[in-house]
């Protein structure tokens, strides 16, 4: 089975999101402060989880560009994922059309995807979902079989791309950082670990594979 591993930021302890993701047997799942978003996917894309009713609340505040321009420039695939649904922004007074402009903002000008959920246990089911389609993607992209990259560099980030929760924005770190294979494969858990989007548990998986 491919693994998924999805990391929450810590300020999401109280979420039902959260606490359904603790439940599932088939996630590499870790707590940890994230410096933005709330949930990051295999080391590829930053989720900023919000309620219906507080994406209203961010929107009048003016709060919202503000965070969608921090996402943007992450350097990482990004969406924000909704929760909810009309009747819980019934009492706001905001015109539906500001809303609209909102989300076309999002995605139009700063080209951050809009997910929508019902509740937190179809949330989890997005995430996991984005994480199967991406592993799915890679697969075609850069098989582990057939025909191999011709370049130095893509032969490398190819093989990077082997190790345990390693896509393709996580290999270009590692490779950047290290400077060669060698360097990424000799490194130790602490040394991995300050690389971006390399937790505890993904440094410790890579370890453990080329010990």
């Amino acid at each position: 089975m491919d693994n998924i591993h999805i990391i929450a930021d810590d300020r999401e302890r109280r979420s039902n999101t959260l606490s359904i993701l603790k439940q599932r047997t088939d996630i590499l799942f870790t707590v940890e402060r994230l410096p933005i978003g709330d949930y990051f996917i295999n080391g590829w894309l930053l989720i900023e989880r919000k309620q219906l009713c507080d994406l209203v609340e961010s929107l009048i505040s003016g709060r919202l560009f503000n965070q969608a321009s921090r996402l943007a420039n992450s350097g990482f695939k990004t969406a924000i994922l909704i929760e909810g649904n009309a009747r819980d922004i019934a009492n706001y007074k905001v015109h539906r059309h500001s809303i609209l402009g909102a989300l076309v903002t999002l995605t139009i000008v700063f080209g951050i995807s809009i997910l929508r959920a019902a509740d937190s246990r179809e949330s989890v089911a997005l995430m996991v979902f984005a994480a199967q389609q991406q592993i799915k993607q890679l697969k075609t992209d850069l098989p582990r079989f057939g025909r191999r990259p011709k370049t130095v560099k893509a032969r490398q980030l190819y093989i990077l791309q082997g190790l345990p929760s390693v896509g393709p924005v996580l290999a270009k770190r590692l490779l950047a950082h290290f400077g060669s294979v060698k360097g990424v494969l000799s490194a130790d858990i602490d040394a991995l670990r300050n690389i971006e989007g390399v937790g505890k548990e993904i440094a410790t998986k890579i370890v453990a594979v080329i010990s």
